[in-house]
């Protein structure tokens, strides 16, 4: 596996070296700012990374066809992002047939469970003690709010401002795929999503089911689809858990709280990833693809 090949893999079989370099990564992005004040509206000043976050949790698309697509853009977004700090890096994926507990370390991607803490709360990622104490986003879903004549954010809505919170409550061991004995539904298996006879009939295994079972399997912040999208832990089945994409779609991620996995150019269900606008990255050039392993 050579780093810099550009290919997506399974995060577990990544070396700590591109582990390290993938955590820096997420802490420069949140070191790097659109221009602007806070008092602005829209608001400046906001950091690439929770600009990502802003960007899922008001425009998100969930609930419809367009879910997969949106969210496979959105996780291209963020790996262009990445690049920019450091080329050589992918975003690669938790494959939810696996145990992702090793992820949650103090030098990777934080607590499994309680408080999130170390690497993310001293780089910023969320702060419990805000100043002034009302600059806080809290975990309410507050929409696009430069519609409608707002000329001002409603309160702890801010996309300036960090989260106060970021926790997880990730259940021990393998997930249990191809079973019902966790949220009382069944977890699609690769076999399952493979002989989907048509379109609607993946998107209702993986949207109505797997997708929300990944979530949940990471808890705490990420446990709402709608919220999870950056180091509050949002696999972001959608990104660190959240940083890292889940399987099946290349569409979650484990950072605070993880991306999805595709094999052979076919979308499989994911964990959580970052959004980011074309004006941060750029358009993709046309024909371009990511590479993912299996």
């Amino acid at each position: 596996m050579a780093l810099g090949d550009g290919i997506r893999r399974n995060i577990l079989s990544v070396t700590q070296q591109e582990r390290d370099r993938f955590r820096d990564a997420i802490i420069a992005l949140n070191n790097k700012f659109f221009p602007g004040s806070r008092t602005d509206f829209p608001a400046g000043g906001v950091s690439y990374w929770f600009k990502q976050d802003e960007i899922h949790q008001a425009t998100h698309v969930h609930g419809t066809p367009a879910f997969l697509p949106w969210h496979r853009e959105l996780c291209n977004r963020f790996e262009a992002m990445l690049r920019e700090v450091d080329p050589d890096l992918s975003l690669h994926y938790w494959d939810w047939n696996q145990d992702p507990t090793p992820l949650f370390t103090a030098n990777f991607m934080g607590n499994a469970q309680g408080d999130v803490g170390a690497p993310w709360l001293g780089a910023g990622l969320y702060n419990p003690n805000p100043n002034p104490p009302d600059n806080y986003r809290d975990n309410q879903v507050h929409g696009l709010q430069n519609r409608s004549g707002n000329t001002s954010y409603q309160l702890h809505s801010n996309p300036a401002d960090p989260p106060k919170t970021l926790t997880r409550n990730t259940q021990p061991g393998v997930p249990p795929v191809g079973t019902s004995n966790f949220d009382g539904t069944n977890w699609a298996t690769d076999t399952d999503f493979m002989n989907a006879t048509d379109f609607p009939a993946f998107d209702a295994l993986m949207q109505g089911h797997a997708h929300f079972h990944a979530h949940d399997w990471i808890g705490g912040n990420l446990g709402d689809p709608h919220t999870a999208s950056g180091p509050r832990g949002k696999p972001n089945p959608d990104i660190p858990s959240g940083l890292i994409p889940a399987k099946p779609t290349a569409v979650i991620a484990t950072i605070p709280p993880l991306p999805p996995r595709c094999s052979r150019g076919r979308a499989k269900p994911a964990g959580r990833i970052i959004p980011t606008t074309r004006s941060a990255i750029g358009p993709r050039a046309p024909g371009t693809r990511p590479k993912i392993s299996k």
